[in-house]
Protein backbone atom coordinates (compact mmCIF):
# COMPACT_ATOMS: atom_id res chain seq x y z
CA UNK A 1 0.00 0.00 0.00
CA UNK A 2 1.65 3.14 -1.07
CA UNK A 3 -0.23 5.12 1.94
CA UNK A 4 1.84 2.71 4.61
CA UNK A 5 4.41 4.83 6.11
CA UNK A 6 6.64 1.16 6.29
CA UNK A 7 5.97 0.80 2.66
CA UNK A 8 7.79 3.81 2.08
CA UNK A 9 10.62 3.30 4.21
CA UNK A 10 11.23 0.05 2.25
CA UNK A 11 10.89 1.96 -0.94
CA UNK A 12 13.65 4.45 0.68
CA UNK A 13 15.86 1.75 1.80
CA UNK A 14 15.77 0.11 -1.94
CA UNK A 15 16.57 3.39 -3.31
CA UNK A 16 19.60 4.35 -1.06
CA UNK A 17 20.86 0.70 -1.59
CA UNK A 18 20.75 0.38 -5.66
CA UNK A 19 22.09 4.43 -5.33
CA UNK A 20 24.91 2.89 -3.31
CA UNK A 21 25.69 -0.05 -5.52
CA UNK A 22 26.01 2.40 -8.40
CA UNK A 23 28.13 4.43 -6.81
CA UNK A 24 30.26 2.27 -5.46
CA UNK A 25 29.60 3.72 -2.06
CA UNK A 26 28.57 0.56 -0.55
CA UNK A 27 32.03 -1.09 -1.12
CA UNK A 28 32.98 1.25 2.03
CA UNK A 29 30.78 0.01 4.36
CA UNK A 30 31.13 -3.93 4.44
CA UNK A 31 30.63 -7.22 2.86
CA UNK A 32 27.14 -8.04 3.76
CA UNK A 33 26.23 -4.52 3.11
CA UNK A 34 25.89 -5.62 -0.97
CA UNK A 35 24.17 -8.94 -0.14
CA UNK A 36 20.78 -7.16 0.04
CA UNK A 37 18.82 -4.01 0.97
CA UNK A 38 18.24 -5.27 4.54
CA UNK A 39 21.74 -5.90 4.98
CA UNK A 40 22.41 -2.54 3.40
CA UNK A 41 20.07 -1.04 5.94
CA UNK A 42 21.26 -3.08 9.11
CA UNK A 43 25.00 -2.25 8.53
CA UNK A 44 23.98 1.55 7.69
CA UNK A 45 22.32 1.52 11.21
CA UNK A 46 25.49 0.30 13.08
CA UNK A 47 27.93 2.95 11.02
CA UNK A 48 25.10 5.77 11.75
CA UNK A 49 24.52 4.67 15.35
CA UNK A 50 28.65 4.66 16.23
CA UNK A 51 28.88 7.91 14.65
CA UNK A 52 30.95 6.82 11.37
CA UNK A 53 30.81 9.02 8.24
CA UNK A 54 27.93 7.86 5.50
CA UNK A 55 27.29 9.90 2.40
CA UNK A 56 24.11 12.35 3.17
CA UNK A 57 21.81 10.30 1.11
CA UNK A 58 22.27 7.05 3.32
CA UNK A 59 22.49 9.33 6.71
CA UNK A 60 19.28 10.60 5.60
CA UNK A 61 17.98 7.24 4.68
CA UNK A 62 18.92 5.86 8.38
CA UNK A 63 17.00 9.18 9.87
CA UNK A 64 14.15 9.10 7.97
CA UNK A 65 13.53 5.69 9.01
CA UNK A 66 14.00 6.08 12.48
CA UNK A 67 11.72 9.02 12.54
CA UNK A 68 8.83 6.64 11.76
CA UNK A 69 9.63 5.22 15.21
CA UNK A 70 8.19 8.55 16.44
CA UNK A 71 4.80 8.76 14.01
Amino acid sequence: DAGNELYKAQLRVNFAFKQARKTGDIYNMSFYADENADEFFAEAFVMYDNGEALPDYIKETVEEVLSFGKL
